[in-house]
């Protein structure tokens, strides 16, 4: 997920990514990860943060070849509980947001729920010219196997899931992963 970001930015220095997992903490880990990244690899330097007047910190920072400043950092990190409303992205990455413990009961699951659904609202929106608009990658493992967020999200934004299960099935259980595989 970190490395696809990192490619975007190089496609796109003006590109607005945020990177959303289950908590803040988890998120902060793969920004400094990519922040590191950039400053390691020789083909990614062009990315790295300015260090002297740019903003540098790994709950946001900024590509160093951006070409204007803007209110949401290049790259912003965030727990899915945080406020997040307000920030905008072209990419968002969503990273394991469903756990054994906040899906274990309805109730959690149901406050998982309005939480993903704010995340609609957090990519920018596309132009009148429909260029634009926002990419949400979800990747997480499912902890529900009829309520999980990730069947909510694929079917409250009609999004195309794809799943890779750790052994390849039997026929006969072909049918549980709704054409996915």
């Amino acid at each position: 997920a970190q490395l696809m970001m990192l490619e975007r930015l190089d496609d796109n220095p003006d590109l607005k990514c945020s990177y959303i997992s289950k908590t803040a903490d988890f998120a902060i880990k793969a920004s400094a990860w990519c922040m590191t990244a950039t400053k390691r690899v020789p083909y990614l330097q062009h990315l790295a943060p300015d260090t002297k007047d740019g903003r540098y910190s790994v709950r946001g920072w900024d590509v160093r070849c951006i070409s204007r400043v803007e209110p949401s950092p290049s790259v912003s990190a965030y727990g899915y509980q945080n406020q997040i409303t307000g920030t905008r992205g072209g990419l968002l990455i969503v990273d394991d947001i469903e756990t054994a413990v906040n899906s274990k009961t309805h109730t959690s699951r149901d406050e998982l729920r309005v939480a993903v659904d704010e995340l609609v609202v957090v990519g920018k929106p596309r132009e009148k010219d429909n260029s634009g608009g926002c990419r949400t990658v979800v990747l997480g493992t499912f902890h529900s196997t009829t309520e999980s967020i990730y069947l909510h999200y694929r079917h409250k934004c009609n999004a195309h899931m794809m799943l890779w299960p750790g052994r390849v099935p039997e026929r006969e259980d072909l049918s549980a992963y709704m054409g996915c595989l």
